[in-house]
């Protein structure tokens, strides 16, 4: 994952008129961290990608920002305890 394809959290405190730090406390308030929210965006946008069935693994990876469909598949596993094929149609 090349990491540039998402803005980081300073980035989408600023878009949101808070500072980075309010931004994260925010967000622990409600169980969450940067990173995790981020695993839960990408996952839904995986989801998404998947139910509409005109995308193989390699391009959703490449969508996501992993280096390769393997690792997508892995983290994917991790985020739904299923295989990307299960959500497709």
């Amino acid at each position: 994952n090349d990491g540039d394809s998402y803005p980081n959290s300073k980035a989408i405190a600023e878009a949101m008129c808070m500072s980075e730090r309010t931004f994260r406390r925010k967000l622990g308030k409600i169980g969450l961290n940067y990173n995790t929210l981020m695993g839960k965006i990408r996952c839904q946008i995986a989801i998404a990608m998947l139910q509409q069935g005109d995308f193989t693994n390699e391009d959703i990876a490449f969508e996501l920002g992993f280096s390769d469909a393997a690792n997508f598949c892995n983290a994917f596993k991790k985020w739904t305890k299923q295989t990307p094929n299960f959500y497709r149609p």
